[in-house]
């Protein structure tokens, strides 16, 4: 069986509170069906379940669906910055999980 979706959750070294969010994938077959948005709140949920305070990801300029699933999801962008290896615009984001009331559509 093919993957459909994937990611990864991992602990920031030496920070306890803060987990990073990566390797993000929705096949190309079942992309536009909302799997990137269910991704989304399951990667928020459980980094929340394992008492994290702070979500990190990052990606680039041209992944415009991660960037709209981000951007309506309360995520905030807080650095880019041209990747001298690879020429493509990143984008490092955040969403706080400690907060109350955290919006996740």
């Amino acid at each position: 069986p093919k993957a459909v979706a994937r990611f990864k959750l991992l602990p920031m070294p030496n920070c306890c509170g803060v987990c990073i969010s990566t390797a993000a994938w929705v096949s190309h077959t079942y992309q536009k069906h909302g799997i990137g948005t269910i991704l989304n709140k399951l990667r928020i949920d459980l980094a929340k379940a394992s008492n994290y305070g702070l979500l990190l990801c990052t990606d680039i300029e041209s992944n415009v669906a991660q960037r709209k699933i981000l951007k309506k999801n309360n995520w905030k962008d807080l650095i880019n910055f041209v990747n001298p290896k690879t020429n493509h615009r990143v984008y490092l984001s955040a969403v706080d999980l400690t907060t109350e009331q955290q919006k996740v559509t």
